[in-house]
């Protein structure tokens, strides 16, 4: 085909008209052996057709970039398999014209995970040792009158305030270093 045919109508009408030779055409690409035959555009009658070939060979595998799925995945999702799954047939796509038009940025990573050292920041030891907090409140008696239930809770809450006095008097030392 030359650019003068595509530019003639008079050819489009013979293309319109005239008898399609659709198995000729497979039969002379299969002669050749491409390994994988693509139909592009919408459906896939003629990647069935070319399936059903009597010349084709089981080592022919006909591919479709459209097919009637492309409605509940999305054409570029369908679009993009059908470009991975020639890829993985030993077709090799033109990846430059492929990411022309992304816009990509190289984005330097830091080098300090692969140098071995360690980059942690080691917790300030408290300034108030553990025997100064009391390790245990007192525990109430279950046959404890409500008034000694009631010195428990004050012993308690005491005792928890001392506590909250010397993690904030702790906190505030640390601040300082």
């Amino acid at each position: 085909m030359t650019a003068k045919d595509l530019a003639d109508p008079a050819y489009w009408a013979r293309q319109l008209r005239n008898a399609v030779r659709f198995s000729d055409a497979i039969e002379l690409v299969l002669k050749d052996a491409p390994g994988l035959l693509l139909e592009v555009g919408p459906g896939r009658a003629l990647s069935q057709i070319a399936q059903q070939h009597s010349a084709k060979s089981g080592e022919v595998t006909v591919f479709s970039t459209l097919d009637s799925s492309h409605e509940q995945t999305g054409e570029q999702a369908l679009m993009l398999t059908t470009l991975g799954k020639l890829w993985l047939g030993g077709v090799k796509p033109d990846w430059d014209g492929f990411y022309a038009n992304e816009k990509r940025r190289r984005i330097p990573l830091p080098t300090y995970p692969f140098e071995r050292k360690r980059h942690w920041v080691e917790p300030i030891s408290p300034r108030v040792s553990a025997t100064a907090i009391p390790a245990a409140m007192p525990a109430a008696d279950p046959d404890a009158s409500p008034g000694q239930l009631e010195e428990i809770i004050q012993q308690q809450l005491r005792l928890m305030n001392d506590q909250l006095a010397l993690i904030q008097a702790n906190e505030g030392s640390q601040s300082s270093l």
